[in-house]
């Protein structure tokens, strides 16, 4: 599982002081990710959290994506 817990900007554009609002998601990583690759990059605009999928003890090669664990 990997939680994110970030701040927002939700301040209107006319208005001074900024305003944050916490945002938390929770999201599950599929099986063929490894968690212990995870790299994150922050910029003014985005987060970018990347994940490089395991390799197959056997073979050394990374595991395939099966049809039951599709992405949307």
């Amino acid at each position: 599982m990997l939680a994110l817990i970030v701040s927002r900007d939700i301040s209107r554009y006319e208005n001074g002081p900024k305003r944050l609002k916490r945002v938390r998601k929770v999201y599950r990583l599929p099986a063929i990710y490894d968690i212990r690759t995870l790299r994150s990059t922050s910029y003014d605009f985005a987060i970018v959290i990347e994940a490089l999928r395991r390799r197959d003890v056997r073979t050394n090669l990374p595991m395939r994506l099966k049809r039951s664990d599709t992405l949307a």
